[in-house]
């Protein structure tokens, strides 16, 4: 796991997009670079493609694309149902996925201050397409 994660917010969001079929629309708010941890990612590409399908994402829909697949000891479908438990009203959503967000935007700043040191350390290194990238990361968190 990314140690830049909140890991109950991504709970909290995931649980709710799965447990409440009426809180779909808030995918649209989420890329799959805004959780941390990599179960998360998982289970947020698997609920997008079921959604993209039409399907709700319950955990009867996803669990089979994890069989055999454990987080923390437990199988997949014991965790989907642990974050289903922490799913949160629709209208509080918002704040968890700002939270998201929060993380995801310092994750690129971690990662950018690496490549911004092994910019700086290269002689061979292009300054001004760092910086571009650097401008594109930027803008991309204050979009975000």
């Amino acid at each position: 796991m990314n140690p830049i994660c909140n890991l109950e917010a991504e709970q909290v969001v995931l649980g709710t997009l799965i447990g409440d079929p009426k809180a779909a629309h808030f995918v649209g708010m989420l890329h799959i670079d805004d959780f941390g941890a990599k179960q998360h990612r998982l289970i947020f590409e698997a609920f997008e493609i079921a959604a993209s399908e039409g399907r709700h994402a319950s955990p009867v829909v996803l669990t089979p694309q994890f069989r055999g697949q454990k987080v923390g000891g437990i199988s997949m479908a014991e965790y989907l149902s642990r974050i289903m438990s922490m799913m949160t009203r629709r209208e509080c959503i918002s704040d968890y996925i700002r939270a998201l967000k929060d993380m995801s935007g310092r994750r690129v700043l971690a990662e950018m201050s690496i490549r911004m040191k092994e910019v700086s350390n290269s002689a061979s290194a292009s300054l001004p397409e760092f910086l571009d990238q650097l401008t594109d990361a930027c803008d991309g968190i204050m979009s975000g």
